[in-house]
């Protein structure tokens, strides 16, 4: 299985807060994000979805809440 790691930097109202996440192959979800996958936050969600699916490590994608890198394990 293809693991993938990724880095969200999330801004927040006291400066930025990261997170780590592990995704085993194309079962990407970032939970714990603020209205993740809510009605409102779908499209945008939907296409950081897609991009993770197949971002090299490096690639970076700017999000409503902040931006995610794909990072080495």
């Amino acid at each position: 299985m293809n693991t993938k790691r990724f880095i969200y930097c999330e801004s927040t109202e006291g400066g930025m807060e990261s997170n780590d996440y592990l995704f085993e192959g194309d079962d990407i979800r970032f939970f714990g994000l603020y209205g993740w996958m809510w009605a409102a936050c779908l499209e945008q969600d939907t296409k950081l979805v897609e991009w993770a699916k197949t971002a090299k490590i490096g690639d970076f994608y700017n999000h409503r809440l902040g931006v995610v890198f794909r990072v080495n394990l």
